[in-house]
């Protein structure tokens, strides 16, 4: 009894100490700021209300919007697909949403395909290959700041060394967002990085 007691104890330092060090590195991610002048934007899909964008969304949307006001001759990026109970893909929603905002379409490249964070990056490369050529233009992405951490990850993963720029989160989702991207990245250094 006294031994399962201890590996009680020694999980829960492991939890504890392990969600510190990345809720830290999250944080550190999430404030950094990115070089100005990148040739692209990829803005990273969070799911729609509708045919129209989620609070969360918007915000990704208006922190590209700003960087693209400020960054003249820098091209956007709708990254996302269409979910199962989503009417339209997250990119055409994306795309509608800052031609609303005066963007110009020209301007915009949409990628509908992708289901995850991985695909977001690689379609998105692909179609950023293909408009500037390989390895010959800078980009950035924006998501929200609790998920800055793991998507430069994914985005190093596919090839595209990358910034990222935060996007502010709605307050009162901080606590679950915050443990659901310490599971996931989690996974993904425990499970998925070693292939188990």
């Amino acid at each position: 009894m006294k031994t399962f007691r201890e590996l009680v104890s020694l999980a829960a330092v492991f939890i504890l100490a392990s969600f510190g060090l990345l809720f830290a590195a999250n944080v550190r991610a999430g404030s950094s700021e990115p070089f100005e002048g990148t040739d692209a934007v990829i803005v990273l899909g969070c799911g729609l209300n509708g045919r129209s964008v989620s609070l969360m969304l918007r915000h990704r949307l208006d922190k590209a919007l700003e960087y693209y006001t400020a960054n003249k001759g820098t091209v956007i990026v709708t990254s996302g697909g269409q979910g199962d109970d989503e009417p339209v893909a997250e990119a055409l929603a994306m795309r509608d949403y800052l031609v609303g905002k005066g963007v110009p379409s020209d301007d915009i490249i949409m990628e509908d395909k992708s289901t995850s964070t991985n695909e977001n990056f690689l379609f998105s490369k692909e179609k950023l290959d293909e408009r500037f050529g390989r390895d010959g233009y800078t980009a950035l992405f924006v998501t929200s700041d609790f998920h800055v951490l793991r998507s430069g990850i994914y985005a190093e993963r596919v090839g595209l060394s990358i910034q990222g720029l935060a996007a502010p989160s709605v307050p009162h989702l901080l606590p679950m967002m915050y443990i659901r991207e310490y599971l996931a990245l989690m996974w993904y250094y425990v499970i998925d990085a070693w292939g188990i």
